[in-house]
């Protein structure tokens, strides 16, 4: 059954003339169809149906807990996390499984998949170990998380191919989104998303539209999508995609990294000779060097991110 979505009129506004949103009244949840949990932003339009109830929490929370801040990244209250997190296990989605969702700068053999196999140092940021083990341990599809070859990831793509069965690839059956078919298969507890380079490229006025559907269809399985602005790439003005992304993030209460401000003060701001993708030396090793490239900042802040949305876990599921 298809459904048309009200993207929120103040992320329309801000995507076109790159502004801020003025405050709007108390949050309000899209109408779905049985959503698992209550998609509830932190500003919806006014003309929304009151949010359902939300699904209580089957594991034990573990008492007093804050995840750990990280530059760069942002978290929404840990209830949040929790109900989303609860929806998924309630669906059958792995704690120690996340998918990974974008274009060529997630599909890749240099975006997360050394840490997958071994391959990486952490220097400093050593207590990352303990996020990488956790997510090692399972298999998502052909590997664990980090090194599995995502059916939501590919080159090329923009937002709105994550959603059109047409750009579907085997296992998925004719009918099914990649986003749907690797949500489907994977069964991930959480999504890192990074949806916007080819949009920038194309001038595509739906953007935002396409990245809500994203988000709520993210949400409606129970898995916890961490958005991830673009870089800035030379000649091409993604500032108002950036903006609708850090908007979205907050409208709808869930993580964000924002790439392109860790990317700022690196050599051509975290990019390669072709103004388009990322830099890289060792993308695995976390040393001073390195981090002046801008696939090894992705992929620390992202591991960060990881880490604090695991931490988030009721203490049952975190183990």
């Amino acid at each position: 059954m298809s459904r048309r979505l009200s993207i929120p009129s103040c992320v329309v506004f801000l995507f076109l003339a790159g502004t801020a949103c003025a405050p709007a009244p108390a949050p309000q949840a899209l109408t779905t169809e049985a959503p698992a949990v209550s998609p509830v932003p932190a500003r919806a339009p006014s003309d929304t149906p009151p949010p359902s109830p939300t699904v209580p929490p089957s594991a034990t929370p573990s008492p007093a807990f804050s995840p750990p801040e990280y530059p760069h990244i942002t978290l929404p209250r840990l209830g949040r996390l929790r109900e989303i997190f609860q929806t998924g296990q309630g669906s059958g989605k792995r704690s120690a499984v996340f998918s990974k969702v974008g274009d060529s700068i997630t599909d890749n053999n240099l975006f997360l998949a050394p840490f997958g196999a071994g391959d990486y140092s952490l220097g400093e940021h050593g207590y990352l170990q303990e996020a990488i083990g956790f997510f090692s341990r399972e298999n998502a599809r052909d590997g664990n998380s980090f090194v599995n070859d995502s059916l939501a990831a590919r080159e090329g793509w923009r937002a709105e191919h994550v959603l059109s069965p047409a750009k579907a690839q085997a296992p998925c059956p004719a009918g099914e989104s990649p986003l749907a078919c690797e949500y489907r298969i994977v069964r991930p507890a959480i999504a890192v998303i990074l949806l916007g380079t080819n949009d920038v490229m194309a001038g595509t006025p739906d953007f935002p539209d396409s990245m809500q559907t994203v988000i709520l269809q993210s949400l409606e399985s129970g898995v916890i999508p961490i958005l991830t602005t673009l870089p800035a790439m030379i000649g091409k003005d993604s500032e108002p995609f950036n903006v609708a992304i850090r908007e979205l993030a907050l409208v709808w209460e869930i993580p964000l990294i924002d790439l392109s401000a860790a990317l700022a003060a690196l050599p051509n701001r975290g990019l390669g000779p072709d103004g388009v993708h990322l830099s890289w030396v060792e993308p695995a090793v976390f040393e001073p060097p390195f981090l002046k490239h801008g696939m090894t900042v992705r992929n620390l802040l992202t591991l960060q991110a990881l880490d604090a949305v695991w931490r988030s876990y009721p203490l049952a599921a975190s183990g």
